[in-house]
Parts: structure tokens; sequence; C-alpha cells
């Protein structure tokens, strides 16, 4: 009786220990390699939908302007005058 009592504790325990090794996940570094970057970023790439594709389009006919904020370069070069003097 002592023996099988023995027998399931120690299986008890290792079913906890193996279960504990299991759950205990290391955080994923972030890789040095600018090839895998590339490669992961491709990987979640989505082809964009037929909205947002006609859209893209009329930005580049110029039927419909930018919607976002201009960048502080593009603000600097309309500050600024271009004409030589």
């Amino acid at each position: 009786m002592q023996t099988r009592n023995n027998h399931k504790s120690r299986m008890a325990i290792c079913i906890v220990a193996v279960l504990l090794g299991l759950s205990v996940r290391t955080p994923a570094q972030q890789p040095d390699n600018a090839a895998l970057l590339y490669y992961q970023a491709f990987l979640l790439y989505e082809k964009p939908d037929a909205t947002l594709a006609n859209m893209r389009d009329d930005y580049r006919q110029g039927k419909i302007a930018s919607n976002e904020a201009p960048s502080p370069i593009t603000l600097r070069r309309t500050a600024v005058s271009w004409t030589s003097s």
C-alpha cells in the first residue's frame, strides 16, 4: 500500500513538473539579421482591398488630396523661397 501511494505521488510530481516546464515560455528576442526581419515583414504583408487600391490610384492621378499631415521637411520647403538671388 505504501508503495502505491509513493508511486502516485512521484507520478503526480512528474506530471506537474512537465506541465510547468511546458508552460514556461522564454521571451522571443529580436533578431539582428536584417534579411530575417525583411522576410518576416514580407510574410505579414496583405494585399490592399479594392477600396484602398482605388483610393491609391485616385491619389496618384491627383483626383484626391493626401489625408496625412505634411512632414516637417515639406513645411520647411514651402516656407523658404527657392528662387535664386
